[in-house]
């Protein structure tokens, strides 16, 4: 027989389950607490008890109905139990870490955190694009200004004739984006400005700035042109390039080269159609120069002079180009309203007693120059050339017209003259 409560196999005559100690009933069958007796179909009927010892005292059993024993399948059910509990443990897994969110309700906060998330990554991927866009635009504009055509002097009118005494005209748009210097710049360049170091000089050349970051900016100076007053203009394509590196502070472009020397963009702005730079130069040596840029340069660019120009050459420099400049004025209206020239004479054309050396001693007494002449006259007047003898040319200082009866007369710019002081 089997054990009731472990299903071994256990003696017939056993009282105790070798295995698991439990008493052994000898009918494994469960009863009524009632009397009876089953009929074929294994119902119960009443017609008999169970004694305390579990026999059934009043009735019989059918004799065709066997007790059923306990236990003999609990082995292959509790293997179906295991298996099934198996499969339902990995069902259940899957569900928790595979999807977990099955378990969650898709309300609307959770559908709001979706949608947020979504709205982030969409919102940075929208910035990357913006940044992106916004540097191919200023790359663009950059180059739409860039320019290697060669400078010439009128490129330079609006800083000779404005910028150079007022500053950046008051319609200037500055830049303060580092790479939309970015590219190439005609540049003129003005050494010794106020001619402190009788070293004047005006060069032209181009420039070109790249622009890596702002603490990695690099100049370079081709080298086209010299002029000065005192010699013509010299080429200077000998010199070849020059690279300065510095960077970019704030609105200006700092750099420097051990050859040449330092150079400093204060001001770099647009206006119209051209932009326009403006700043300082160092020699090696020590000398200053402003330097004026522009790009492209190609369309008209309107300007007026103004009224704060300063003629920083010395007072002969400044005195013989006006003086020049009137005398060629003086000696074209002589030339066109006064009688031909006549060859001078040691007597003056009137009633004076002065002679003609005598007044032209007083001409040069008054322009305090080395030579005067007769260079005409005008009436009765005489036209007196006051200058100075330079070597290789002459200087002019004033042209006198004098009544020599008076010695009273006009300079060139229609001042009144009396020489009788003198």
């Amino acid at each position: 027989m089997f054990c009731n409560n472990c299903g071994k196999q256990i003696p017939d005559d056993a009282k105790f389950c070798d295995y698991c100690g439990t008493p052994i009933v000898k009918n494994n069958m469960s009863y009524s607490d009632q009397t009876g007796q089953l009929n074929q179909s294994g119902q119960l009927y009443n017609t008999g008890q169970l004694n305390q010892t579990g026999q059934l005292q009043g009735g019989q059993f059918d004799q065709n109905v066997q007790p059923q024993k306990q236990g003999g399948n609990s082995g292959p059910i509790a293997a179906i139990i295991a298996v099934t509990a198996v499969i339902l443990i990995a069902i259940l897994c899957v569900l928790l870490f595979v999807t977990p969110g099955w378990l969650r309700k898709d309300d609307d906060s959770s559908r709001r955190r979706r949608d947020k998330t979504t709205e982030e990554v969409a919102s940075t991927d929208t910035t990357e694009s913006t940044t992106m866009d916004s540097d191919e635009k200023i790359v663009a504009a950059a180059e739409s200004f860039s320019t290697d055509k060669t400078p010439i002097v009128t490129d330079f009118e609006w800083y000779t004739s404005g910028v150079r005494f007022d500053g950046p005209q008051s319609e200037a748009e500055y830049i303060t984006d580092f790479r939309l210097a970015e590219g190439g710049w005609k540049m003129m360049m003005i050494t010794d400005p106020y001619w402190k170091l009788d070293s004047y000089s005006e060069r032209y050349m181009n420039c070109t700035i790249h622009t890596e970051s702002e603490t990695n900016v690099t100049v370079s100076l081709k080298w086209w042109c010299m002029s000065s007053p005192d010699s013509d203009t010299i080429e200077e394509t000998d010199r070849g390039v020059d690279e300065l590196t510095g960077y970019w502070s704030g609105k200006q472009i700092k750099a420097e080269s051990d050859r040449v020397g330092r150079i400093t963009i204060t001001d770099i702005y647009k206006v119209g159609e051209n932009q326009f730079a403006i700043g300082t130069f160092e020699w090696v040596d020590g000398t200053f120069a402003q330097i004026a840029m522009i790009r492209p340069g190609e369309n008209k660019i309107i300007y007026t002079p103004t009224e704060n120009y300063v003629d920083y050459r010395p007072t002969t420099e400044a005195t013989t180009e006006a003086t020049t400049q009137a005398t060629t004025q003086a000696t074209t209206q002589a030339t066109t309203q006064a009688p031909p020239k006549q060859e001078p004479t040691t007597q003056a054309k009137s009633s004076g007693n002065k002679s003609t050396d005598a007044i032209l001693a007083k001409a040069k007494a008054y322009c305090k120059c080395g030579c005067a002449v007769v260079d005409g006259y005008e009436g009765d007047a005489i036209i007196i050339h006051c200058y100075d003898d330079m070597g290789d040319h002459t200087a002019t200082v004033n042209y006198l017209t004098i009544d020599p009866a008076d010695l009273t007369g006009y300079d060139l710019y229609g001042n009144s003259v009396d020489l009788n002081p003198y």
